[in-house]
């Protein structure tokens, strides 16, 4: 990319990104393209099993070379948005990439700056979108016209349904689990609401999977956890994408009843009820970026000494379960519990 006048690195030596790379530069499109021909005819066989994204590097800092600027369109300098220039390259790219390996499966992606779809530029057919909007609420309705948020989120959605592009939606749900939030119901109204927009072909949630050899430095035990802390969500991610026209409280009662064992009748329902009435009713929206303040949720302390409650007499019913991984997950969910809702109280 050029920067006051100069080329420069696009990432750090060690790899870091840095920069975007120069999206109008012919070379650039060719080198993507070609690899990306090359990738598929080496490692999907059988293009059904997987697609390609074209995401670009997770830094907000742009070409300014007379070739970018000039791609950009007014509506792109006035929002401060790169939604142009980036599908302009997706484009090229696709076209490209579709004439060296026509099994390419190609996904552009909305993302940062540019979430909205592109008016001064026609996607390409064979093109479909990756919609990463990570800071949606997850406390709030996707379609909820309270939420200042998703307001903005939602009227996107609806953009790109009525340009017709195939689309996966990626959600940044790990902050979530991280935090230990209810958000199990709303993944499955979000999930609905796709369903209705027509466009929508999976929901692509992101969080470490359990088990996986990571730098325990590096992260908390909730992140490392975080699928652990939200396994509900992450089931209901999983079973409404293969039949949406389940039943939610049925499969809620069914799940739990199953993981809980006699914990589930014994507290653990009363305390994940109270758990999600206190999260949606508490004020403020929470998900990725958003500075909700956790401790808030443990505001009443009527409602502190229920939850407390809730837990001791879980693990009691527990105890007497025959399944000892029952009274293993109510004392995770314990832990959990201490370890988020309680310590950001304190």
């Amino acid at each position: 990319p050029i920067l006051d006048g100069k080329r420069m690195p696009i990432v750090t030596p060690t790899g870091s990104p840095l920069r975007q790379f120069c999206t109008t530069h012919p070379d650039v499109i060719r080198i993507v393209a070609e690899n990306l021909a090359k990738s598929v005819s080496r490692h999907v066989p059988d293009i059904t099993k997987g697609f390609f994204w074209l995401a670009p590097n997770d830094v907000t800092v742009w070409c300014e070379c007379e070739n970018c600027r000039g791609v950009d369109s007014p509506e792109d300098k006035l929002l401060h948005s790169r939604g142009t220039r980036v599908w302009h390259f997706a484009n090229a790219v696709t076209r490209k990439a579709k004439q060296e390996n026509p099994n390419c499966v190609i996904y552009g992606m909305a993302y940062q700056n540019f979430q909205a779809p592109p008016t001064a530029v026609k996607i390409e057919p064979d093109l479909n979108v990756f919609l990463a909007f990570n800071r949606r609420c997850w406390r709030h309705a996707i379609d909820d016209p309270g939420c200042l948020t998703n307001i903005v989120y939602n009227s996107h959605y609806k953009a790109w349904a009525a340009q017709k592009t195939p689309a996966i939606c990626w959600e940044q749900v790990d902050h979530a689990g991280a935090r230990f939030l209810p958000i199990e119901r709303e993944v499955a109204h979000t999930l609905k609401y796709y369903k209705s927009l027509g466009n929508v072909n999976g929901s692509y949630p992101e969080v470490f999977a359990p088990g996986m050899k990571l730098n325990r430095q590096k992260y908390s035990k909730m992140s490392l956890e975080a699928w652990l802390g939200m396994w509900q969500a992450m089931y209901i991610f999983a079973a409404f994408q293969w039949d949406i026209d389940l039943d939610y409280e049925k499969t809620l009662e069914e799940i739990n009843s199953l993981y809980y064992g006699y914990g589930w009748q014994g507290g653990m329902k009363e305390f994940r009820k109270l758990m999600e009435k206190t999260s949606i009713e508490t004020p403020g929206c929470f998900g990725h970026g958003h500075s909700a303040p956790l401790g808030r949720l443990l505001s009443s302390p009527e409602v502190y000494h229920k939850l407390l409650g809730y837990l001791d007499a879980a693990e009691k019913a527990a105890v007497q379960d025959p399944d000892k991984r029952a009274l293993m997950h109510v004392q995770r969910d314990r832990e959990y519990f201490a370890l988020t809702w309680e310590k950001a109280l304190k």
